[in-house]
């Protein structure tokens, strides 16, 4: 289990999952999942905007990456409250995780219905 340093890290990173996942669900109404760095996200709704032949007028690249960001920064937001409302069972899924490597649906299921 990662300690206060590397918790912080992963934290971000799944933030940065996360946002992704939003600018996607955003742009196109589904999310692949896997794509959650920042910078790609940026350039997958960039991409996803020029295959749908958006003509941007100039100026508007800046103001598409506003908007990513603001949704970014919204979404890191949430993902930190729902980390802290959530702690324990975060914390529990981690320990579980960490001593046995996997975890199958009827024991993610019960860890969920005890702390959620």
């Amino acid at each position: 289990m990662p300690r206060a340093k590397g918790m912080k890290k992963w934290c971000q990173k799944r933030s940065a999952f996360m946002a992704g996942r939003a600018i996607e669900l955003l742009l196109i109404g589904e999310s692949h999942g896997d794509e959650g760095d920042v910078e790609e996200a940026t350039v997958n709704a960039r991409e996803l905007l020029r295959k749908s032949r958006w003509k941007a007028p100039r100026g508007n690249k800046k103001a598409l990456d506003r908007a990513i960001k603001k949704i970014i920064d919204e979404s890191t937001e949430e993902a930190k409250v729902f980390l802290q409302e959530n702690w324990t069972c975060f914390e529990k899924f981690a320990i579980v995780l960490h001593e046995r490597k996997t975890i199958n649906a009827d024991e993610a299921e019960e860890i969920l219905g005890y702390y959620l």
